[in-house]
């Protein structure tokens, strides 16, 4: 029981010590602006290394891909992204968050890099877990939605 307690005790700890709000990062992530990527990037590398920092950079690097100049460069951001994601969700299959950002790379990546085998795993698991979800978690699969040819709103109850 105690060890419970301290261990939420340090995921409060770790909440409240975040740099990077999830409706920023959320807000961040939908952008096309590789500088506000950029900065919540540096954010979270100031912070710690949790599966959570690891799967937030993973989503921002693979979508900083889109403004490297040179193939080479955007598969090699790609890959570094990705490996993130996969390690956060291979650690927590159950946390939805993660299978979310992993939707998101995966619905916008080109089909000839072959990252699509997840999509409709994560898609079930989302609309499962939605009414659990926080309130900003909530809200950025809703506005996400609203543009996804994956994950439709009608079915996020």
């Amino acid at each position: 029981m105690k060890i419970l307690a301290i261990l939420v005790l340090l995921s409060i700890q770790t909440a409240i010590n975040s740099k990077v709000d999830t409706t920023n990062y959320y807000s961040t992530l939908s952008s096309n602006s590789e500088t506000e990527i950029n900065k919540i990037l540096k954010l979270l590398e100031t912070e710690e290394n949790t599966l959570t920092n690891k799967a937030y950079r993973g989503a921002l690097i693979a979508k900083k891909a889109d403004f490297a100049n040179f193939p080479a460069e955007k598969l090699k951001l790609f890959r570094i992204g990705v490996d993130l994601i996969e390690l956060a969700v291979k650690e927590k299959p159950e946390n939805v968050e993660f299978r979310f950002l992993r939707l998101v790379i995966q619905e916008k990546s080109p089909g000839i890099v072959g990252y699509k085998d997840n999509l409709q795993e994560d898609k079930n698991i989302i609309y499962k877990h939605f009414s659990t979800l926080s309130t900003p978690l909530k809200l950025a699969i809703k506005d996400y939605a609203k543009n996804s040819d994956i994950i439709n709103n009608a079915n996020l109850k």
